[in-house]
């Protein structure tokens, strides 16, 4: 008997144990919905980015009309330039704006 008393002497209180599992229970269970709760999409401000992206939208728009969607009948210093502009996605680009502006 010696042994049981020692051990309840020595342990945690019940109630502090019980208060320890609620807290974990709680932070888990906010540290779970706070990563995984969906969040609200964050808007993009295509005018505010910079001129230089309108330039480019126009230039590239400009360029479709000009060769019909059709990147091979750029000439090499347009090709190049697509590129850049479009990370060379220029032949996508150019037929998606092609498509758009004929409608």
């Amino acid at each position: 008997m010696a042994s049981g008393q020692s051990a309840s002497k020595n342990g945690v209180p019940p109630a502090v144990g019980v208060v320890i599992a609620v807290l974990l229970v709680l932070f888990i269970s906010w540290v779970g919905y706070a990563s995984l709760a969906p969040h609200a999409p964050q808007e993009v401000k295509r005018e505010a980015a910079s001129p230089q992206l309108a330039e480019n939208d126009a230039w590239l728009k400009q360029k479709a009309t000009e060769c019909q969607g059709d990147f091979d009948k750029l000439s090499p210093e347009d090709q190049k330039k697509a590129q850049e502009i479009t990370r060379n996605m220029a032949p996508m680009a150019l037929k998606g704006a092609y498509e758009v502006s004929k409608h």
